[in-house]
């Protein structure tokens, strides 16, 4: 037998369910996340915040592809290529300024 009222009933706890994953989902997976990092790049240096800010989209695709079973195609290997170059190039001037001076 159909029974309207069944089917509503079930419709309601699915969206409440909907309702309580895109909140887990907004505020601990994202908002948490984020403050936690702005509370870390409030504390660095700006070299530091600016090589972790650049790190964070590599470090995720990295852990993705290793627990998620992600594949990184290759402009995404090509993209992480110019970011992990880009951290070395920063790291290397720090490290040694009078290699790019101008005489």
């Amino acid at each position: 037998a159909h029974d309207p009222a069944a089917e509503r009933q079930a419709d309601a706890g699915a969206a409440l369910g909907a309702l309580a994953l895109l909140a887990y989902l907004g505020v601990l997976t994202m908002a948490l996340a984020y403050a936690l990092l702005y509370a870390g790049l409030r504390t660095t240096s700006g070299s530091a915040a600016t090589v972790a800010t650049l790190l964070e989209p590599v470090t995720a695709a990295a852990v993705a592809a290793v627990l998620l079973d992600e594949r990184i195609g290759p402009l995404g290997l090509l993209g992480t290529a110019l970011v992990l170059a880009a951290v070395v190039a920063a790291a290397v001037h720090r490290a040694f300024p009078q290699l790019l001076a101008r005489r």
